[in-house]
C-alpha cells in the first residue's frame, strides 16, 4: 500500500491519501506504507487514529461544529482509497454484515454514495459496478446465514450538487432501478445540512426521481438553528413524500409539521451517538427523541458512521436510547416497539415485512424465555 500527502509535508496532522497500487503514478509523491512503518515505530497507531473520531476526552479536543465536520470529511478521506479497492471493499462490507448479525439485526437498509472502486492494475468502475459488488456481497453472506433477510440500498449523493451533476445522478438511479431492482431502496442527499443546499433548492430535481418510482429517505433538520434553511428542510421532506426522515432535530419546533409527521405515518431516524458526537446534543437526556417516544411519534432507532466511534453494532444505540433518551418508566415494550419499528418501517413489501415479523417474533419469544430463565 502506498501513501501520498496532500498538505503538509510531515503525516503528523496532515491530509493524505492511501491507496493499493502495483506501481506508483506520477501524479503525487507517493511512500510505501513498509517504508513509514520502517522510520516511526508508531506509524500503525497514528495511521489506525486518522480511521476515528473516537477520543478519551472528545469533549476537549472538538470546539464547534465547524471543525468536527471538517475533522469528519478529513476522517472519511482518508479511509476512502482503503475501503474503495475492490478487494477490501468486498470483505469490508461483509464484515459489516456479519458483525450485525452477531448483533442480532437480520435486516439493513444503508445509504452510500456509491463510490468508485479501483483495482491494483489502475481501473476503475462505474457507480452502478459498486452496486452490484454490494448486491453480490449481500448474497454470498445470506447463502452462509440463511436468517438474514437481506440489506437494501440507499443512493445518497453529496447534498451539494448542480443540475449537471444531477443529471448524472437520475441516470445511476435509472440503471440501478433497471439493473438491480431488488437492492434498491430509495434515495437521499447527505452532507453537512447548515453549510449545504436546502432541499428546496432541489424540488425539480427530487420530481424527476420521484416520476422514476423511486422512494425518498431525506437527512432533514440536522441542526440546532431555529427557521434557518436547515431546519426547513424537515417540512420540505415531509411535502416532498419522505419515507422516512432522518435525525429531524428541529421538528418538535413545528406543531404543524408533527402533525403531518403523524397524519402521514412517517417514521423519524434517530441516531444518539451520532448526534452527541456532531455536537448537536451534548446532554442525550435533552434528546428531541425524548419528547416523540413521549408522545407516540413513529421513530426507529439507527446508527451513523459507526466506525468512526468505535462502534461495530447497533445495540450501542439502543442502550443509549433506552437509558438516557426514554422515560424512567420504560420497560421492554418500549424496545419491542422500537424492533418492530424497525420493520413496519422499511423499504420491505408487505409480504416481505410479514414473514420478517414473524422471524423476529420467534426470535423475541427466545429472548424473553432466556431472561425469565435468569429472573427465576
Amino acid at each position: 500500500m502506498w501513501l501520498t500527502i496532500i498538505r503538509k509535508i510531515s503525516h503528523r496532522g496532515g491530509t493524505f491519501q492511501l491507496r493499493f497500487m502495483q506501481y506508483p503514478d506520477a501524479k503525487c509523491k507517493w511512500t510505501l506504507i513498509s517504508t513509514l512503518r520502517g522510520i516511526d515505530a508508531n506509524f500503525d497507531e497514528w495511521l489506525r487514529s486518522q480511521f476515528t473520531m473516537y477520543h478519551e476526552n472528545d469533549i476537549d479536543i472538538y470546539k464547534n461544529k465547524t471543525q468536527i465536520w471538517l475533522v469528519f470529511e478529513k476522517t472519511f478521506s482518508a479511509i476512502k482509497g482503503l475501503v474503495t479497492y475492490r478487494p477490501i471493499f468486498e470483505e469490508y462490507f461483509y464484515e459489516v454484515l456479519r458483525l450485525l448479525f452477531e448483533d442480532n439485526v437480520m435486516y439493513l437498509e444503508f445509504r452510500s454514495t456509491l463510490p468508485e472502486m479501483y483495482e491494483l492494475n489502475g481501473s476503475t468502475y462505474k457507480s452502478e459496478d459498486t452496486v452490484r459488488f454490494y448486491d453480490d456481497v449481500i448474497e454470498k453472506f445470506k447463502r452462509t446465514h440463511p436468517k438474514f433477510v437481506g440489506a437494501r440500498l440507499i443512493y445518497a449523493p453529496d447534498r451539494d450538487n448542480n443540475n449537471q451533476t444531477f443529471n448524472n445522478i437520475a441516470s445511476i438511479l435509472l440503471n440501478v432501478k433497471v439493473g438491480h431492482p431488488k437492492i434498491l431502496a430509495g434515495f437521499d442527499l447527505v452532507g453537512q445540512e447548515d453549510l449545504g443546499a436546502p432541499l428546496l433548492s432541489y424540488l425539480w430535481e427530487v420530481k424527476r426521481i420521484a416520476k422514476l418510482g423511486i422512494d425518498v429517505y431525506f437527512h432533514a433538520g440536522e441542526t440546532n438553528w431555529y427557521q434557518s434553511n436547515s431546519d426547513y428542510n424537515v417540512i420540505d421532506a415531509i411535502l416532498l413524500g419522505s419515507k422516512r426522515i432522518g435525525h429531524a432535530l428541529g421538528l418538535i419546533k413545528h406543531p404543524v409539521a408533527l402533525e403531518m409527521i403523524k397524519e402521514r405515518n412517517i417514521a423519524i431516524e434517530v441516531c444518539p451517538i451520532s448526534n452527541q458526537m456532531l455536537l448537536y446534543v451534548d446532554d442525550l437526556r435533552n434528546h428531541p427523541a425524548s419528547f416523540l417516544i413521549a408522545n407516540g411519534f413513529p421513530i426507529v432507532i439507527s446508527y451513523d458512521d459507526p466506525s468512526l466511534w468505535n462502534v461495530t453494532g447497533l445495540s450501542y444505540d439502543f442502550y443509549i436510547t433506552f437509558m438516557a433518551i426514554a422515560g424512567r418508566t420504560a420497560d421492554l415494550r418500549l424496545l419491542k416497539q422500537l424492533s418492530i419499528n424497525s420493520i413496519l418501517y422499511s423499504s420491505l413489501t408487505g409480504d416481505e415485512k410479514k414473514l420478517a415479523l414473524q422471524s423476529w417474533e420467534t426470535d423475541w419469544g427466545i429472548f424473553i424465555e432466556n431472561i425469565h430463565s435468569v429472573i427465576v
